[in-house]
């Protein structure tokens, strides 16, 4: 009986992340290492929880409320960080 390889990151996904996001413009920020109680990531066996990340730029936090000062495209680049910052972290904890 032949059984296939239990499935993980590094052979589902095609290419690194910092790779696929260099193809779409997107530079992978740096992890900001552990600080006091705070781990950016944990790992038990296949899965990685990653922890709260917020919307920095090189200009610092992008913050505000939608509808109150803070327009629809702000929001989206806020978004857009967070999701560039989790894939960072997702990359360090696969590539260690």
């Amino acid at each position: 009986e032949h059984r296939a390889a239990p499935l993980t990151w590094r052979n589902t996904v095609t290419g690194s992340i910092e790779q696929r996001l260099a193809e779409k413009g997107i530079k992978m920020p740096s992890v900001a290492p552990a600080a006091a109680n705070y781990l950016p990531f944990t790992r038990r066996r296949a899965l990685i929880t990653i922890s709260g990340q917020l919307p920095r730029t090189d200009d610092g936090l992008i913050a505000g409320t939608l509808g109150n000062g803070t327009s629809i495209d702000r929001g989206v680049a806020a978004a857009q960080q967070c999701a560039v910052a989790i894939l960072a972290v997702l990359n360090e904890a696969i590539e260690g």
